[in-house]
């Protein structure tokens, strides 16, 4: 089952990527085209180089576009590497309904981390994260990335305990409490977590469920 789960992961998109599709009907194919050799280009050069050489000149060289055309599509360098991030969501979780919880946490888990373990996103992720104090248009995807995790989360945990009812800024703890732990291992650890690991975080997790929806029970009396 736990397999299945994760094979069904990458089934439904966030509406917004559909969007973003739709409206892409409406570019000149020629601007379409250019735009993802442009793309292409900084998956390139992030995975060879490293964020910080990600210019304009740069990826006009690596696309054989000329300048002129990246400032068209961005008019910064951080741009570029933002719409890497931006323009592929995170994608929802689809398990059969009758998957037990713990078995839909851990699947939705081994996505996380197989998303983390993608050199070019990592290397997104970590340039987006170290511009969000300085950077609005990060600070903005970033928040945006974590309400889509909530999101997910919704879909993965539906009436079980209070989780719906929780206020948001708790939802985000409760992310925290099945996403730390990966960042810690894949990001600092460069390794990938063990299936006991993953275990004992969703214990973590479904025990921290249930302590809150006791918590909000006792505060309705």
């Amino acid at each position: 089952m736990y397999h299945k789960v994760i094979g069904r992961m990458n089934r439904t998109s966030i509406a917004g990527k559909d969007l973003y599709q739709h409206m892409n009907t409406t570019i000149d194919p020629r601007a379409q085209r250019s735009r993802a050799r442009i793309l292409e280009a900084v998956r390139t050069i992030l995975l060879t180089e490293g964020p910080e050489a990600v210019t304009h000149q740069r990826v006009a060289d690596v696309a054989g576009v000329g300048r002129a055309t990246v400032y068209r599509h961005w008019t910064s360098s951080d741009d570029m590497v933002y719409a890497l991030l931006d323009e592929n969501p995170f994608q929802l979780l689809d398990a059969p309904p009758d998957t037990p919880l713990d078995e839909r946490l851990a699947g939705w888990l081994a996505w996380v981390t197989e998303l983390l373990s993608d050199p070019q996103r990592r290397s997104v992720i970590l340039h987006v994260l170290s511009r969000t104090e300085s950077d609005a248009r990060a600070s903005r995807l970033r928040s945006k990335r974590i309400s889509e995790l909530v999101v997910h989360l919704d879909t993965a945990i539906g009436d079980t305990g209070c989780w719906q009812q929780l206020p948001p800024a708790r939802k985000v703890d409760g992310v925290t409490l099945l996403v730390g732990p990966l960042l810690m291992r894949v990001l600092m650890l460069s390794t990938a977590p063990s299936r006991a690991t993953v275990d004992e975080v969703v214990h973590r997790f479904l025990v921290w469920l249930e302590a809150e929806s006791v918590t909000m029970q006792d505060a309705t009396r």
